[in-house]
């Protein structure tokens, strides 16, 4: 692990007129941590980076317009870069044994599809071969950079075997105890695997949940105790939520306000393509949303691993259905009516 501060010379060509950004990649799903930007007025020119006393990141030196988005560990006291612009494939790092190893990985991976950013995993066509997979696999298990393992993880699916997943990270983990990325990653699987080993029944006390609605305002699960409350969970990416969208509105429609509540929580990365399913299947009334998708609190709380799906919670906090069908909803509604 990194413990001193870490040198950066970058020699950069054919950026001219171009702002350049230095960031320290996030595991979080967050954006970047922008540490320093400069702007290239040569055709050729000479640019100091400095990252601060840390642990072994990835480290992202790209331009504004992302054409050239390159990648480094900091696992060296100085690294020299050369990059350029009109041409990435020329892109070379020395100094760091960690980028060598990731670069020449990914450049092995990436043999079969030309034209590839020498650090550009996405490119790699054939995520889901079984070959590939035990490459990605091995190389995550065996590699000695605790930021290069956490890269290359990105690619590595482990489908339904659950309990490979677990000890894999477990073994990961054990490997890097010090590395705060590494022990993240532990505890955010463990926290996604618990959604596939539990599952919330009828009967059961809904969990609380808090999330920002379409004005970036947190909600609360809790301000609506004493109603019965239906939760929605969709997204503008799944076709077979929205498809019920007249069936939903119109028994939201028939919901007597004072006694009922319908809430729904997108699973939507990107808030524009929420906001503009929102607008085009004219949903109202309280929409929330967990950028997070699959790996935030809306999917941990309520043991969700698919959707469309719905809870119907009592006015006690109470589950007391699920997995309503959306041709029956308006019979449910009307049935705790009377």
């Amino acid at each position: 692990m990194n413990t001193r501060p870490v040198l950066i010379n970058l020699q950069i060509e054919n950026a001219y007129n171009r702002q350049i950004y230095l960031e320290e990649m996030s595991w979080e799903g967050g954006r970047n941590n922008k540490l320093d930007s400069v702007f290239i007025k040569d055709r050729i020119q000479t640019v100091t980076f400095t990252i601060p006393d840390q642990e072994e990141n990835v480290f992202v030196i790209r331009t504004s317009d992302r054409r050239m988005n390159l990648r480094f560990i900091n696992d060296a006291a100085r690294i020299n870069i050369y990059a350029n612009f009109e041409d990435p494939s020329k892109t070379t790092v020395t100094g760091s044994s960690a980028t060598s190893s990731l670069k020449n990985f990914i450049a092995r991976m990436n043999a079969h599809t030309p034209g590839q950013s020498p650090f550009d995993i996405r490119g790699i066509s054939q995520k889901g071969n079984d070959a590939d997979q035990f490459l990605f696999r091995d190389y995550v298990d065996t590699v000695g950079s605790a930021a290069a393992a956490l890269y290359v993880y990105q690619a590595v699916d482990f489908g339904s075997d659950y309990v490979g997943l677990s000890r894999f990270t477990h073994r990961l983990s054990d490997r890097f105890p010090g590395h705060s990325g590494i022990q993240l990653l532990r505890i955010e699987t463990e926290k996604y695997l618990s959604i596939f080993r539990e599952e919330l029944k009828t009967g059961d006390t809904a969990p609380a949940l808090s999330l920002p609605d379409v004005n970036g305002n947190m909600q609360s699960l809790n301000a609506y105790s004493g109603k019965y409350v239906f939760i929605d969970f969709w997204s503008s990416w799944c076709g077979r939520c929205n498809i019920y969208s007249k069936l939903k509105k119109d028994a939201f429609a028939e919901m007597d306000s004072s006694r009922f509540v319908a809430i729904g929580i997108a699973m939507d990365a990107d808030t524009a393509d929420w906001k503009g399913a929102l607008k085009y299947y004219q949903y109202t009334g309280q929409q929330w949303v967990d950028q997070k998708v699959w790996r935030g609190d809306a999917a941990y709380a309520f043991k969700i691993d698919s959707i469309p799906f719905n809870f119907l919670i009592d006015p006690h906090g109470k589950i007391i259905a699920k997995a309503i069908p959306p041709d029956s909803l308006l019979i449910k509604f009307k049935q705790l009516v009377h």
